[in-house]
Order: structure tokens, then C-alpha cells, then sequence
């Protein structure tokens, strides 16, 4: 597999690649890095100096467009790049076990309908239970929340962390998943394709078969992902509107859904230095 794929379903084991790169050496020395040979720095070293790019960032944005230099150039290029990646690396994490999705209650796991002996789960895991959240929640400003329990509580803070996610995931630059409302040339990002279109059966299951290929990818299970691709390759012919299939007839789709083909095109924003 290639290293996007890497960045998008499995993030953490790219934190250490050299893939930035950063010309001047002393904007790496202003950004607290280390000046390396090859000028290349890793997501990790600018993540841990991230202030400093923050404050470099907005010092070099003040500065008018024609007057801007080499070295407000590269920090703005720098700093866009490091946003990229972040937002990348992220637009799986629906998928992924969170702590913000943890329920030590065996008892509110069982209410959600999810399992009892398990403790950790994702975003999805809690979503695709929302109605039973929303039944409880109904019931609690009926009473009133002053009037809560422990377990409404926490069900209540499941909801607001729902909101929480399903607000900082959209507008995601990794835009695969075609409308399920056959709008002509509409394409999401997997967290606006939740955020939009979730009510959609045809979008939930698209959803659900990107998160196994999450995390199978992350087992490195080669014929789970292939299982998870194949679903969504299916999942998209069954739905796709005439301009998306002749679309897809010129460009080749499996270039996006066959086994990880879409990863082996360079990510313009990381290493097309």
C-alpha cells in the first residue's frame, strides 16, 4: 500500500515519515526543527512546534501578497500543508475507537443496544445508535434535566460529543462519495456525507463499508479490505446517476475503489514538493 493510504486509515503509523519539506533552514530553526540535510521534517516534529508554525503563519499572512518574500512563502506553504495533513488524517476517524465514545456502564451500552462486556467505541458505533440516544434524551427533557441520572448523563454527554464530531469533520478535502440524492456532480468527504446525507440507507451502508476498510486496513487484512472495496464499488454502481457512470467509464473507477490504486497517486499537498 502506499503512503496516503497510510495517512488516511491508519495516521499513526506515518507520524515519524520525513514528508514535509522545508527549504530554508532557518524557517525550520524559527519553527524549533532541527536543520536536516535533506530538508525533509516529519508530522510529529511540526506538530510538536505547532505554536510557533501558528505564529509564523499569521505574521507572514499580514503581509501584503506582492510584498511577501521567500520566507513568508515558504511558512504559508508550510503551514497549508501541515492543515492538509492534519484534515486527512482525520477523515477516517469515525471509524476509530475514541475515548470521547467510551461507555464504562455495561448497563448504557445494553440501552444503546451495544454490546455489555465491550467499553470502548467510535464515532459510527454511537451514530448508528442515535435513535435509542434520542429516545432517552426525549424522555429526559420531559422530566427535566435537572431531574437526571447518572446514565442519562452520560448519554446526554455521548449526544453533545456527536455534535462535537459531526461539527469539526465537515469540509473534509478527501471527496469520494457521490451524493445519494442524485445530484448531478455532487461528491462528499466521508464526515459531510454523514453530516448530509446519513438518512440516505444507501450513504449508511456506503459509510459502514468505509469503516471496515479502516479497520481491516489497520490489521493489515488484505481480503477484508478487498470484501470492503468490492462493497463499496458495488454500493456506488447500484446508485450512480448517468454523469457519474460516464464519469467513471472515462476515468476508470477502479482508480478510486480497487484495492488502494486511488493511494499510489502522489498527495500534492505533502510530498509534490
Amino acid at each position: 500500500m502506499s503512503w496516503p493510504a497510510e495517512l488516511l486509515f491508519v495516521p499513526q503509523r506515518t507520524d515519524a515519515d520525513r514528508v514535509f519539506l522545508v527549504n530554508d533552514p532557518q524557517v525550520a530553526i524559527a519553527l524549533g526543527l532541527i536543520p536536516q540535510k535533506k530538508r525533509r521534517y516529519s508530522y510529529a516534529e511540526i506538530r510538536k512546534n505547532q505554536d510557533k508554525l501558528v505564529h509564523l503563519h499569521q505574521s507572514a499572512s499580514m503581509v501584503n501578497t506582492e510584498e511577501r518574500g521567500a520566507v513568508e512563502n515558504e511558512i504559508l506553504r508550510i503551514f497549508s500543508n501541515f492543515i492538509d495533513c492534519r484534515m486527512l488524517s482525520a477523515t477516517f476517524s469515525f471509524a476509530r475507537l475514541h475515548s470521547d465514545f467510551s461507555i464504562s456502564d455495561p448497563d448504557i451500552a445494553e440501552l444503546l443496544g451495544l454490546p455489555r462486556d465491550v467499553k470502548a467505541f467510535s464515532f459510527l458505533d454511537i451514530l448508528l445508535k442515535a435513535e435509542r440516544c434520542e429516545a432517552v434524551l426525549t424522555d429526559l427533557k420531559e422530566k427535566g434535566i435537572d431531574q437526571s441520572s447518572a446514565k442519562e448523563e452520560m448519554i446526554l454527554a455521548l449526544a453533545g460529543h456527536l455534535f462535537d464530531w459531526g461539527t469539526q469533520h465537515r469540509y473534509m478535502p478527501f471527496v469520494v462519495i457521490p451524493s445519494a440524492q442524485g445530484k448531478e456532480g455532487l461528491w462528499h468527504s466521508p464526515g459531510d456525507a454523514i453530516d448530509q446525507e446519513f438518512n440516505s440507507e444507501a450513504m449508511r451502508s456506503e459509510i459502514v463499508h468505509w469503516r471496515d476498510a479502516t479497520l481491516v486496513y489497520g490489521r493489515d487484512d488484505q481480503a477484508g479490505y478487498d470484501a470492503a472495496i468490492l462493497a463499496i464499488k458495488q454500493s456506488l454502481a447500484q446508485r450512480e446517476t448517468p454523469r457519474v457512470k460516464k464519469q467513471r467509464s472515462k476515468m476508470a473507477i477502479e482508480l478510486f475503489y480497487n484495492r488502494a490504486h486511488l493511494f499510489f497517486t502522489e498527495y500534492k499537498g505533502v510530498q509534490n514538493e
